[in-house]
């Protein structure tokens, strides 16, 4: 999936978020294929409660490696619509951060980034933050964020299978040669 289409997604995904019931904090999200050896999907949380939260989401999927592309994202211009990310991690490895003061009152929006060339499931994502900036806990609030998550499965490309073939073929052919 490109940076393009991941990002348009998280946009979409965003917008939807704001509208969506609250989530449980612990979650199941089922990829959906996207291309051949692709799969993909869109989620989100809204916290209704400010305080801090710790939310997983547990990634179905029935292929165990891949490349691992992710992203997520909160726009919030009140403290009541604000997340501050403290931490996220998706199988124990860190996301990067990037955050935009757009909003004089509180940090306006917050994205992270995250992308492995190998990674082996079952995928866990744990984001931990704050919800309703500066709010004392337990205020009612609707502050949402949402993300995306991109596998695309590691298969041998046929080429490169055949050509390991043909060179595991030649060493058993040089090995019978030699003499003993």
């Amino acid at each position: 999936m490109s940076t393009r289409h991941q990002f348009a997604v998280l946009l979409l995904a965003l917008a939807g978020a704001v509208n969506a019931s609250p989530l449980l904090n612990n979650t199941t999200v089922q990829l959906g294929p996207v291309d051949e050896g692709e799969q993909a999907a869109v989620f989100g949380i809204v916290h209704t409660s400010a305080g801090l939260f710790t939310d997983t989401f547990n990634f179905a999927t029935a292929s165990n490696s891949g490349s691992v592309t992710a992203s997520l994202g909160t726009l919030g211009f009140t403290k009541s619509t604000d997340i501050d990310f403290i931490n996220a991690t998706l199988n124990g490895l860190a996301f990067d951060f990037i955050k935009l003061n757009l909003a004089r009152v509180v940090e306006s929006s917050e994205a992270a980034w995250f992308s492995a060339d190998a990674l082996t499931g079952p995928y866990q994502l744990i984001v931990t933050g704050r919800a309703g900036q500066g709010l004392a806990d337990g205020t009612v609030i609707s502050a949402s964020y949402a993300g995306t998550f991109d596998l695309e499965n590691q298969v041998p490309e046929p080429s490169g299978l055949t050509l390991t073939l043909a060179g595991l073929f030649a060493v058993a052919v040089a090995r019978r040669r030699r003499p003993r």
